[in-house]
């Protein structure tokens, strides 16, 4: 199974962790370059996949290739209701 995580901060870099612990293949997306450093030090290789996007239409294209099982949004509340 595919689980989706939007932001990975520190709060969606611990999802990821768990989610990756669970079982699931691991889709991170963010538009931070350090997130992408923090998702692979713990994700990385055959166990996920990382997307640096720039927009939200960035995310909904990754998302539509992807097609996960679940989506996980770990983004700040601001950001939410565009998601």
């Amino acid at each position: 199974m595919k689980a989706a995580v939007l932001g990975v901060g520190r709060m969606g870099t611990a999802i990821c962790y768990a989610m990756n612990k669970l079982g699931f293949y691991v889709i991170g997306i963010d538009s931070n370059e350090h997130a992408c450093n923090n998702f692979r030090n713990h994700i990385g290789g055959s166990d996920g996949t990382f997307y640096l996007t720039d927009d939200s239409k960035s995310w909904d294209r990754a998302l539509r290739f992807e097609q996960p099982d679940v989506v996980i949004s770990s983004l700040p509340y601001h950001q939410t209701k565009e998601l």
